[in-house]
């Protein structure tokens, strides 16, 4: 099997190699929560044809677009994770036909009770990328970005100039373009606006319902008293997405997605030690970032990121086995651990530039929590699971669980980004890589960002980047 196979560029737009659809039609169907497949033919035409069509910003070639595909393919089965991701429009679209609605969630939950309650859950990022999917269909880069830059305005003009971009896909409920039935997020301090942005609301003409999740606060996780205060929570979220869909979620259906995604954190954990195990990973840093996403959220579809995710896992030890290096990444390239909320740097330049991401704080958080005990009270067993994610430890246990998996990561330089209106990331960026750069020794750059969202990627941010990790190489 060769190392890499080269995209196809025609008119600006990437397309899949011909020399990897006999490999690709091997690996079978992909099957859905709602018992249903997608045949690997339906797959390919879809993101040879149709994907490229409707959406062009994420097949564009452009290099400063951090959301287009790679420009190499060196895992076959990303094809499905890439498809789950471009397809979410029609197959949310379809699951919502079929009376599961979309909920709006945020904060550092992990997503069992609603799909437990058979709902879509949807976070702020998957909900703004829904909305583009929705009105940009067709349009190019530059022009998709004009049309979520409107929405955005929007919501400045609407809620606050000063808020978290997130506004956007807020902008985008009130609107009535991404259809939600409920707003329902944990009120964590990971996102400082969380409870400002939905109770905003409450001026919306559509008058979508809210329920807010509460939290505990620092040092009380511990406690007896938190557990029972989280899963109460739980109970009254679970009640109230049973009367928006009409049904009654059993605790053996809460048990049973607690399984699935107990499983689907040890696929991802999985992987990650692979890739880290590698001399040199065995795919860019963009796919990495992928399979983290995939691992916390599912897209949608428990059943498909699993299949997915599992293939995945046989690809890449097969590919370490081999020694075979991701296609876009240097011979030995600087290991980067990024931090913080929403920041999503342009991990094709962090390639590019001789870099390689090991690590998301963010993201992996979610996957690496102990797993949830499967056995008793559900409700129980995901409060204590759930009061345990490191991101949301006081800021202290979370840069000394940060500095443990940079060790383990074995990262060369940490980045931490946080983003206009993020009140709470930008006030604890120093603290954090104060801490990481005392007890692991490692150059730590902080770093404003702009940008969330955007389909461009800005210079000022790029070189930035670049910079450090050439100061790193030189290290």
């Amino acid at each position: 099997m060769p190392d890499i196979y080269p995209m196809v560029v025609k008119n600006d737009l990437l397309y899949y190699p011909q020399e990897i659809k006999e490999q690709f039609l091997a690996t079978g169907p992909l099957p859905l929560r709602d018992g249903t497949t997608v045949s690997p033919e339906e797959i390919w035409e879809f993101m040879t044809d149709e994907g490229p069509r409707k959406f062009p910003f994420v097949f564009t070639s452009n290099p400063n677009s951090p959301q287009r595909l790679p420009y190499y393919v060196d895992l076959i089965s990303g094809l499905k994770l890439n498809y789950l991701v471009i397809s979410r429009r029609f197959r949310v679209e379809k699951l919502r036909q079929q009376g599961k609605p979309l909920i709006y969630v945020q904060g550092g939950q992990t997503l069992e009770p609603y799909y437990a309650a058979d709902v879509v859950p949807l976070r702020p990022g998957d909900m703004t990328t829904l909305a583009c999917y929705y009105v940009a269909e067709g349009l190019n880069l530059r022009n998709k970005d004009w049309k979520k830059a409107d929405i955005h305005e929007e919501g400045n003009r609407v809620v606050a100039y000063e808020t978290c971009r997130q506004v956007t896909c807020h902008t985008a409920i009130r609107n009535g373009v991404v259809p939600v039935s409920l707003l329902a997020p944990y009120t964590r301090t990971r996102c400082s606006d969380v409870t400002f942005l939905v109770e905003s609301h409450r001026s919306n003409p559509l008058k979508t319902e809210s329920l807010l999740v509460d939290y505990p606060p620092n040092y009380e996780r511990h406690k007896s008293w938190a557990v029972d205060y989280v899963a109460a929570g739980i109970r009254r979220l679970i009640a109230k997405l049973d009367e928006v869909t009409g049904r009654t979620t059993t605790d053996e259906e809460f048990r049973a997605q607690i399984r699935a995604h107990n499983r689907i954190r040890g696929l991802t954990r999985e992987i990650v030690e692979l890739f880290r195990s590698a001399a040199v990973p065995p795919t860019g840093s963009a796919m990495f970032y992928g399979i983290l996403a995939m691992g916390k959220d599912c897209d949608a579809d428990p059943v498909a990121a699993e299949h997915v995710l599992a293939q995945m896992r046989d690809e890449v030890r097969e590919r370490v086995a081999r020694s075979q290096s991701g296609a876009e990444l240097a011979a030995r390239p600087v290991r980067v651990f990024k931090c913080g909320s929403c920041f999503d740097p342009n991990l094709h330049k962090l390639d590019s530039a001789g870099g390689v991401l090991v690590g998301a704080d963010d993201r992996w958080s979610y996957v690496w929590m102990p797993d949830v005990h499967e056995e008793g009270d559900p409700y129980g067993n995901y409060a204590r699971g759930t009061l345990l994610e490191p991101y949301d430890l006081p800021t202290e246990e979370r840069a000394r669980w940060v500095v443990d998996q940079v060790k383990q990561s074995r990262a060369d330089g940490l980045i931490f980004g946080y983003q206009w209106g993020c009140n709470f990331q930008s006030a604890v960026a120093r603290l954090v890589c104060d801490i990481v750069q005392k007890e692991s020794d490692i150059p730590c750059m902080t770093i404003f960002s702009d940008a969330l969202g955007r389909g461009e990627s800005v210079e000022q941010t790029d070189n930035r980047i670049e910079a450090f990790v050439e100061m790193l190489s030189c290290a």
